[in-house]
């Protein structure tokens, strides 16, 4: 079968995926962090083995070594990801399966134990099996910082400056999208014993675009939950409702979408994830409607230091 062209269509197919989440995990290995050491709320300074000494030396005391800050993470991922919908189309859905390369270096310091900031500059590829003619590499770099309100339940409310490029066939070559966007958030965490999580939040993007066609304003709500089996293996799921308004065009979208995965930790620096996602997107014009299913597996390194 020969592949199908690239249309104005399939360009906007691009863009959306590019904004989609990781297709092949709902969260990164580390994005949250359940559990905590045996001993984590204990105040007191750990007590040494009692010995028979103990009467004339006194109470004795291990002394801990303090943790050392490590704000950066380079980070790059590989997986293989199979989608009944390539390019997103409302009719003629094609299936294929891609590649999807990830590579960069992120930066997250607490200024205070509520106010971190945090940056990242990442760099993307998409290689499609059939649809060759579909590749992209999609270009994000973007600041930002969270602040946990303890006077409102801790809830975690953050801002991010983003900037995204895509380009046909290649990392630098051929630009067809740039956008630069605001974000805010909020977001409440819940944790249910040492090894159970749920979030709930929403976020609203601005953002303006080249082409301008391709502006739109993005509100969502979203929850996630996350269960720590062992110290090696979890399990993810997550849920997003958006609605979408293109001011340009005044098209209007609602996005639904849900995902499940599981990752499997061989080291701190090295894991495993498998998932699978769906999205159904319904328009206001209906050839931007489209449904998707996706299903996949990436290997994550990360390196802190």
């Amino acid at each position: 079968m020969r592949a199908q062209q690239f249309t104005a269509q399939t360009a906007a197919g691009q863009i959306e995926r590019a904004r989609l989440p990781n297709p092949t995990l709902p969260l990164a290995p580390g994005t949250l962090s359940l559990g905590e050491p045996a001993d984590a709320g204990n105040t007191e300074a750990p007590l040494s083995p009692s010995t028979s000494g103990d009467p004339d030396l006194g109470v004795q005391s291990l002394l801990r070594a303090p943790v050392r800050p490590q704000p950066w993470t380079v980070f790059a991922d590989g997986g293989a990801v199979f989608t009944t919908n390539v390019a997103l189309t409302s009719r003629h859905e094609q299936s294929d399966v891609f590649g999807v390369g990830e590579g960069g270096v992120s930066y997250e310091f607490k200024l205070t134990p509520e106010l971190s900031v945090s940056a990242v500059v990442r760099q993307q590829y998409f290689a499609y099996n059939r649809f060759s003619q579909l590749d992209f590499g999609a270009l994000n770099v973007g600041v930002g910082a969270s602040y946990t309100v303890h006077r409102l339940s801790d809830i975690v409310v953050s801002a991010q400056l983003g900037f995204t490029r895509l380009t046909h066939n290649g990392i630098t070559d051929n630009e067809f999208f740039r956008d630069g966007s605001l974000g805010l958030g909020a977001e409440k965490l819940f944790t249910i014993g040492r090894a159970q999580l749920i979030s709930v939040g929403g976020d609203l993007n601005l953002n303006v675009a080249f082409p301008h066609v391709a502006e739109r304003e993005e509100f969502g709500v979203s929850a996630g939950y996350i269960v720590q089996f062992t110290r090696h293996l979890s399990a993810q799921l997550g849920t997003r409702t958006a609605y979408y308004l293109y001011a340009d065009s005044g098209r209007q979208d609602f996005n639904y979408s849900g995902s499940a995965g599981v990752t499997y930790a061989f080291a701190p620096w090295c894991s495993l994830g498998a998932s699978i996602s769906g999205t159904v997107d319904r328009s206001s014009r209906a050839v931007f409607d489209y449904n998707v299913f996706n299903t996949g597996a990436t290997v994550f390194f990360r390196l802190k230091f």
